[in-house]
């Protein structure tokens, strides 16, 4: 009999130990107090692959701040992470919004006519300019701090992936900013797999890919989406 207790117990302490490695970081809903939203359109603009900058660590919004402070230089390396996220950001939503939810091809067409200036435009005025232009009346903003792909297999990594992103909703007819979250994750063991304690002997402990931990984390922001 106390063998079988020292099992149990020791099965729970594991259990416990499994739980206290998983962490993830997802910011509160920030929806702004007493706003009522229309039932409306909305549009994913592209997303910018950013930087943190002196700025942004003192807590200035970043979607206030011109796109040359806080947008890395135009290199085809830093644009995986932003059209990645960009399009799981558009199909999750297609599930949700369905009809509402502009086509993203539309979206990608008339962003590439935009006009823009990074040393004076912000991704606040963008979106609301490319919302104007589409006619709709909410914009998806993304901005991609980090984005690092696993190096190795599923069972072999000696580098786990990294992904994190801000997602805003800007209501284009109030040019302002109405709800906003944030992911930040890097895997840190292969029992770290995110998902239901239920799934994790499912389906095996494994590395993630980058694409697959955006995924899950674009899943969890929108878990707050006020739409």
């Amino acid at each position: 009999m106390a063998t079988v207790t020292k099992h149990i117990l020791l099965i729970v302490l594991l259990a416990a130990s499994f739980l206290l490695q998983i962490t993830i970081n997802v910011s509160a809903s920030d929806t702004q107090k007493n706003t009522v939203l229309k039932d409306g359109t909305v549009a994913v603009m592209p997303f910018f692959t950013g930087d943190y900058s002196d700025e942004i660590v003192k807590g200035r919004p970043p979607l206030q701040l011109m796109l040359a402070q806080i947008t890395v230089a135009e290199d085809d390396m830093y644009r995986t992470g932003e059209k990645v996220l960009a399009s799981l950001m558009n199909e999750t939503l297609q599930k949700k919004l369905a009809q509402k939810l502009v086509p993203q091809a539309a979206v990608t067409s008339e962003f590439k006519n935009i006009t823009i200036d990074n040393m004076s435009d912000t991704t606040l005025s963008v979106a609301v300019r490319l919302g104007k232009a589409l006619n709709a009346d909410y914009v998806v903003v993304g901005i991609v701090w980090d984005y690092k792909d696993r190096v190795g297999s599923k069972l072999a990594a000696s580098e786990p992936a990294t992904v994190s992103f801000s997602a805003f909703l800007v209501d284009v007819a109030a040019e302002k900013r109405i709800w906003r979250e944030k992911f930040s994750k890097t895997q840190q063991s292969l029992s770290d797999n995110l998902f239901k304690v239920t799934e994790f002997f499912q389906q095996g402990a494994r590395w993630l890919t980058a694409e697959e931990l955006g995924r899950y984390g674009i899943k969890k922001v929108l878990e707050t989406f006020p739409l």
